[in-house]
């Protein structure tokens, strides 16, 4: 690719900077020390021993978590709102049976209906990253995306941008997928590659460089000073909007209303009621069918030397995770885990994923990143999807230790290290350093098989499964790239990201 001289001398540092499912039994262990306040004051190894407080009940005949005053100790501050398990979750879980846990969703505006954690991520994490407001990353964004579940990586295009307010002054983005930019704040960038879609509802100013690989839709004027500009398709502009500057278009320039929608489901039909999800979780909990039983007060202040859990396939329900003491989390099959507070992970925090685990983590307080936490795995960060529900910030740490997909729509994220391993959704993000992330699309690829039923009405984004999209209040295959949801496109009848 061909850079706009003027992008080189303003940008050439920071282009240099920037360069299975187990039994459910026989897999829930626990690191503790045995022989915590001996006197000898000598350290001691710690042993593998079963977790669960011995007088902890597990789930009441209801699902609900045991009651504190059984138990001897207090119980996590739950919420007792949520419905009854159905009597089919009294046996066997069937989020053990080759597919991924059913849950139920909740959303702020209501709505309540069952689904797969597969499902729910593939309709969630469209996006490399998206913004529910504004976007500030200094000097470059690159984003790119790969399939960690085809061979070598099956590396391409598809890593959207998605800003619902406006965009940071003098950005630069080489973007791998398509941009949409909602908000209808002017601003003015160096200038833009766009292999997808590019999509702005306002006017904006791009300095050195304008390549759009598909279509363009414009809300506002757009002025560039390129040299070589071009659009590969077509230009869609709404009245008094359009391209001023020397724009090379392939297709055609069709004058039209041009409604740039919010790209990031943050209104109240689309945004996730995480709290609410949490206090079902609570109910419907599994812990108590692990051999031993799993307290869900076991990991509220964890003491030196710490703990390791390993968590088969399932749902399970704590209280909050956090402590001075290490904390390992490994999964090893297809898993759920409902937080009812914080999550603080330190140095000494590790979350692992074996071959072929996945794991989605509902926190419906904040989560705490420091230091060198560990979570997820570089080669596959589409199998670790993490739902805060918290306002507080979060400050993804440098180094390559973070690999996820991260809904915080109530929070504002910032990415201290260049190099991002999966995506964000964010009321906020802010980048300290130029930006690279690499985007897993294997995330819209759900594992298994889903025992939800197909809904008898849908809605355009959220409830259709395998690509299919709502057509006439049923789910069908598409026809054109409108009947999907952005930033999908139809290719064969079925609903996908651009490759």
């Amino acid at each position: 690719m061909q850079y706009h001289p003027l992008f080189l001398a303003i940008f050439s540092p920071v282009l240099v900077a920037a360069a299975g499912c187990g039994r459910l039994g026989d897999d829930v262990v626990a690191m503790v020390d045995p022989d915590l306040g001996a006197s000898d004051g000598a350290p001691s190894t710690p042993d593998v021993i079963d977790v669960g407080a011995p007088s902890f009940d597990g789930a009441d005949e209801k699902g609900g978590p045991a009651d504190a005053t059984d138990s001897g100790s207090p119980g996590p501050d739950v919420s007792v709102d949520a419905p009854v398990i159905p009597p089919g979750d009294s046996g066997p879980p069937t989020s053990c049976e080759g597919t991924s846990p059913l849950i139920t969703i909740r959303r702020i505006n209501g709505d309540t209906r069952d689904n797969c954690t597969g499902q729910l991520a593939a309709h969630t994490f469209t996006h490399a990253l998206c913004t529910c407001e504004d976007m500030t990353i200094s000097g470059l964004l690159v984003t790119e995306s790969f399939d960690s579940t085809a061979d070598a990586g099956a590396r391409g295009g598809g890593a959207a941008v998605g800003i619902g307010g406006t965009c940071p002054r003098g950005l630069y983005a080489n973007i791998g997928g398509s941009l949409t930019i909602a908000g209808d704040r002017s601003f003015v960038a160096a200038g833009f590659v766009v292999a997808g879609d590019f999509k702005i509802a306002g006017a904006a100013t791009l300095l050195t460089q304008l390549m759009v690989h598909r279509d363009a839709w414009l809300g506002g004027r757009v002025t560039t000073f390129a040299l070589a500009a071009r659009v590969e398709r077509n230009v869609y502009a709404a009245p008094g909007a359009g391209f001023t500057g020397s724009v090379t278009v392939a297709g055609t320039t069709t004058t039209t209303p041009v409604v740039v929608e919010e790209p990031c489901g943050c209104g109240p039909e689309e945004l996730l009621d995480i709290g609410g999800m949490v206090s079902v979780g609570a109910m419907r909990h599994e812990n108590a069918k692990i051999e031993g039983g799993v307290d869900p007060t076991r990991l509220n202040d964890v003491a030196p030397p710490g703990i390791t859990v390993r968590l088969p396939c399932g749902r399970f329900f704590f209280g909050r995770i956090g402590g001075a003491g290490a904390i390992t989390l490994r999964v090893t099959g297809r898993t759920a885990v409902f937080v009812e507070g914080n999550v603080q992970a330190t140095d000494t925090f590790q979350l692992q994923l074996d071959p072929g685990a996945e794991l989605d983590l509902f926190i419906r307080g904040n989560l705490v990143l420091t230091g060198a936490a560990q979570l997820g795995d570089n080669e596959r960060p589409g199998a670790l999807r993490v739902y805060v529900g918290g306002t507080a910030d979060i400050a993804l740490p440098s180094g390559r230790g973070i690999s996820m997909n991260l809904y915080a729509p109530n929070a504002n994220v910032t990415i201290s290290a260049g190099e991002l391993f999966g995506s964000v959704l964010a009321k906020n993000l802010t980048g300290l350093t130029a930006v690279r992330a690499r985007y897993d699309r294997s995330v819209l690829t759900p594992s298994g098989q889903c025992a939800a039923t197909a809904p008898e009405v849908c809605d355009k984004c959220q409830t259709c499964n395998d690509g299919l999209a709502c057509i006439d209040g049923g789910c069908g295959k598409c026809l054109t790239d409108a009947d999907c949801c952005a930033p999908f496109v139809c290719d064969q009848g079925t609903c996908q990201q651009l490759r």
